[in-house]
Formats: C-alpha cells, structure tokens, sequence
C-alpha cells in the first residue's frame, strides 16, 4: 500500500497496481464495486444471489474484511451497508472501464 497525503494531517492508504488488480479479482467484489461507481451506498447482501448461503457467508467473512481493510470500502456492519472508502479513487479507473465496456469481457466477469 502507498500512503498518500491528503489535505491536513490525514494520510490515505492507497493500493498499489497489483493490491488493486488483487482485490478485483473476484467477481462478487467486482460487483460490489461496480454499483459503487453510481450509488453512494449499497447493500451487499442485495447485489449476489443467496440461494445456497454460501455467497453470503463468503461477502461476509472473506470480500467485505478484504476491502474495507484496503480501505477501498467502508462497511458498516451493523447497518450491513457499503459505501465508498478513502481508497477507492485508486480502483475506479479500473472499474470504469469494466462497467463501459461489459459486452467485451468474457462472461460472468460482472
């Protein structure tokens, strides 16, 4: 990760290239991010289907931790609501591009 100063005394951790490409690499975070990009919050457990209760326990306990200690999210857990954390300005080049161009990626990938 790479500290950022912002304005005041306040540092941002940033994700380098390869930590972005690391959390995108799961299309549950792929979503989730993605629907970031035009909401200012969102509810995870809306956005992936719970059919088996396993995607749930994996958002829960794997993706969210993962993001919001990247501090690419902030989840509230008691809310059970996401929003954008300080980080995410480092991934949503990346997301941009995944969300303009879905009918050239490969299926499932949002």
């Amino acid at each position: 990760m790479n500290v950022a100063n912002t304005e005041g005394d306040t540092a941002v951790t940033t994700p380098t290239t390869d930590e972005a490409f690391t959390l995108l690499d799961d299309v549950l975070r792929r979503r989730l991010l993605v629907s970031l990009l035009s909401e200012s919050s969102v509810e995870p457990d809306e956005l992936v289907p719970q059919a088996d209760g396993e995607v749930p326990t994996r958002l829960h306990h794997v993706h969210l931790p993962k993001l919001d200690d990247a501090e690419v999210v902030d989840w509230d857990r008691h809310r059970g609501v996401v929003s954008r954390g300080e980080a995410f300005d480092a991934v949503e080049p990346m997301l941009t591009l995944l969300a303009d161009n879905p009918s050239k990626l490969p299926p499932g990938w949002l």
